[in-house]
Formats: C-alpha cells, structure tokens, sequence
C-alpha cells in the first residue's frame, strides 16, 4: 500500500463519489482497516469509474502523481489551506467557491463562519476589478437588465488618518455585511481597493424605484462603523446616472447634459454647499469655467461633432461633472456617514437629470422648471441646509442655443 491513496465509486445517479487518503498519517488500527478496503477495492485503469456502487481506487508514493487524475474525478485545492476538496463535497455546497474568496473546503467554510459571527468583515476586490460582477437591483414587479436599465450607481469613497482597512477587510455591520458580502443573492455593494483611499464602496444599478426603497441610513452607519473621517479631504461621494435619462439619441443627450453643466455652474455657490465640500477641496472636482461650457456650446453648434457629439465633453476625472462611457459622473459630493444626506443628494441629481430634456434652453435657471420632478421633502431638506434659497432667473432666465441640422 503506497502513501497516498483515492478510492472512488459511482452512484446510482451517476455521481462520483472519492475520497483522499494519506496513509503514513493513518495510526496502525486505522490503516489495517483501510487495507482491508484497498483489498475489495479495483485499481482504477480509466478516466472516472464505470460501474455503479463499485469500489475503485488510485494510489502513489507522490501526491503530486495523482492530481491529474482527482481533478478528472472533480477534486479541487482549498484555495485557504491547500486541503484537497471532494467532488461530493462540492456538489452539495459544503464546499463554496467566489471570485472574491476563491474555493474554501467545509472545514475553512466552517472557520470563516465563525470569524464572521463574531466579527463580521468585507475584504476588498482589486481596484476596478468588480465591474463585471454588475448587476441591475430591481425593486418589486421590476425586471430590468443592464442593457435596458435607465440606473443610478454611486461610489462612496473611505478614509481616515487611522486605518480602517487592516489585511486588505474593514469591519461591516451586520446589515451592511448581508448585502456587501461577496456571493450574496442580491448582493448591492462591491467593495474595492483604491489607491488615494483605504476603501471604496460602489453600488450595483438602481432603478429609480429600488433608488427610493432603499434605506441609505444602512449605508451612512457603515460609514460611521468603519472610521470614515469626514473631515479627510480626498473622499468623494459620486453619482453615476445612465445617459437614457437625457435622451434617445447622442445629440439629445449631449444637449441636455450641456444644460446641467449650465445649471451647475449658475447655481455654483449652492452645489458647493450641498458637496459637503469647501472651495479649497475642489481640485479633484472642479468646476467648469463658464468661457469652457460657451466652447462646448458652440462646438455642438457648429455641427462639426455631429453623431459623436459626446466627443466635445472632457472626460478627466478632475472635472465636477464628467462624461463616463454609458454613464454622466457628478463628482462633486464629498463622502458622508450621513444617510439622510446621501438620500436626498441622490433624489435631488436624479430628479433633476430626470425632467431636464422638458426644460427648454430658454428656462434652465428657473427653479419651478429645472426641480419639477424633485420631492419637496428633498427641496425642504436642502433649503433648510441654506441651499437653493436664491433663483437666479431673475437676471437671466437661460440661453439660446442654435442647434446644428
């Protein structure tokens, strides 16, 4: 009998069924029964067993001669300890598999069960590694894909003079932990590593419904619960809104997101205050000179862009407001632990980018207009916070645009 030993058979649904064996590790009872196994056992001369409820099995004095075979057989390594994983084990779940933790066997599932109760914890995916792990949150009755979805995602930047991330996993509250661990049914949050911060929080897609059901107080106490310093500088808050949502086509689209840079910057002192940001912490988010938003304007004017009208729009992750792919970026927001704040933030950015292709050119800066479809819990919200207390319509109701055939 050699030192390393598989014995294997097949059920009666055609299922393999294997065990692993190091024999030199076995005391003398133990190994006596074993060889009276081996004994009735047949060596096993083809890629899997062929007989049902036969026992076979595979033996070599070098583990490493048998790997070929035991991953045919549907063995896999423990990605934790290195231990061999059954076939068996497999199929039933007693061994899990993520892209995140990689493949655990039961007893290193068992382990991290444990460490989870008493301390729940998130570990941190690699920088823009989680995108194609996307997926629309749909709330009830909904059923939207990422092809058709008009979404809302947002990423929430953490960080603090301390450190919040200690072996590459911060802490999580146990609501937040059910909807951010990787392999969650449902999951909503990704977390990733970033390189100006200790940790990123990004948001799989909302609807406009799901967007409002959510309770974002779960999100602002996991802020607070990891050590999210809010007075760090470097942290932002930003919002990524599908371009649907300005219109069908890349002419509509660029035309309406040219209203919103408008608006952004008329009503610059009030976006300042509802960033959470102070004017000298703008540099990684600044705001458009209005001479920059006039070249925009008549590049699209000139119909020199026509059908790549979105090329006239930098892109540069410096920007307050920036074209992203199939998204538009807000960027000005500086991270929060307050749920309330992030609530009504996202209400009053998608309301607006939501009735903007309504607002003609001629109307941007009126406020009746341009926050028709924000609630007026989220307008009381922010005038209470001195925002949004002044039109400035009143001088100049909006612009004229000629738009290029």
């Amino acid at each position: 009998m050699k030192n390393y030993v598989v014995i294997c058979t097949l059920n009666q649904a055609n299922e393999v069924f294997a065990t692993f064996h190091k024999v030199e590790q076995m005391d003398v009872l133990t190994r006596a029964t074993f060889q009276v196994t081996l004994s009735n056992a047949q060596a096993l001369d083809s890629d899997l067993p062929t007989e049902q409820d036969k026992v076979y099995y595979l033996e070599s004095d070098n583990e490493s001669d048998l790997e070929s075979a035991m991953r045919t057989l549907g063995f896999r390594r423990c990605d934790r300890c290195g231990a061999w994983v059954t076939p068996q084990d497999r199929r039933t779940g007693a061994s899990t598999y993520d892209r995140d933790t990689g493949r655990l066997c039961p007893s290193c599932v068992a382990r991290a069960e444990e460490e989870t109760a008493r301390n729940p914890r998130i570990s941190l995916s690699g920088y823009h590694t989680t995108s194609s792990n996307a997926r629309v949150i749909n709330a009830e009755g909904e059923s939207f894909t990422l092809d058709n979805v008009q979404g809302v995602g947002i990423e929430m930047e953490a960080n603090a003079s301390t450190r919040i991330v200690s072996n590459n996993s911060f802490k999580a509250t146990d609501a937040f932990y059910r909807m951010a661990r990787p392999g969650v049914r449902n999951r909503i949050f990704r977390c990733e590593q970033d390189c100006t911060v200790q940790a990123e929080i990004i948001s799989n897609v909302f609807t406009k419904k799901s967007l409002y059901d959510f309770d974002w107080n779960i999100l602002g106490e996991q802020m607070r619960f990891m050590g999210n310093d809010e007075s760090v500088a470097n942290v932002g808050f930003h919002v990524h809104l599908s371009k649907t949502w300005l219109g069908t086509t890349q002419k509509e689209q660029a035309l309406n997101f040219l209203k919103l840079q408008y608006i952004l910057k008329a009503y610059e002192n009030d976006w300042l205050r509802i960033s959470g940001r102070r004017p000298d912490e703008m540099r990684w988010c600044s705001f458009y000179t209005m001479q920059s938003i006039e070249q925009m304007k008549q590049q699209l004017e000139s119909g020199r862009y026509a059908g790549y009208e979105w090329s006239v729009y930098p892109s540069s992750h410096g920007c307050a407001l920036i074209s992203s792919g199939a998204t538009i970026e807000l960027r000005i927001g500086k991270s929060t632990n307050d749920g309330e704040k992030i609530k009504h933030y996202l209400r009053l950015v998608l309301g607006i980018v939501e009735n903007l292709k309504n607002v003609r050119f001629e109307k941007i800066y009126c406020m009746s207009k341009i926050f028709k479809l924000v609630p007026s819990e989220t307008m009381n919200y922010w005038r209470k916070n001195g925002a949004f207390l002044n039109t400035v319509a009143a001088e100049n109701r909006g612009i004229t645009v000629t738009q290029a055939a």
